[in-house]
């Protein structure tokens, strides 16, 4: 009983003491935001990236971008992963994993 006793007073004493330097880190992270100058934050707006001719070419936006997306990958469309219907949840898997699992695959 007497070294739960002492293991809680020195963890009552080492408590406060744990945190100082997190202060210290959020005041000196707090003084550099202050002493730095804010740069410009980057818009979503159509970006310019100069070509090697050095024509300007227009970049559509994430919004536009998504927009017309159909896959996330750029390749080709791989024809072996469909739908699976298995224990009344879907997923998407290999075909032959899918009906050996005893699923349903949905095309």
């Amino acid at each position: 009983m007497k070294t739960l006793r002492t293991g809680l007073a020195l963890a009552l004493l080492a408590l406060p003491a744990s945190g100082c330097f997190v202060f210290e880190e959020l005041d000196s992270g707090a003084n550099f935001m202050n002493k730095t100058p804010a740069k410009e934050a980057p818009t979503a707006s159509r970006s310019r990236r100069p070509e090697p001719s050095g024509e300007k070419t227009e970049w559509p936006t994430l919004t536009e971008w998504w927009k017309k997306a159909r896959t996330i990958a750029s390749g080709p469309k791989n024809e072996s992963i469909v739908r699976c219907r298995l224990g009344g949840s879907e997923s998407f898997m290999d075909r032959g994993q899918c009906l050996t699992s005893g699923g349903e695959a949905l095309d």
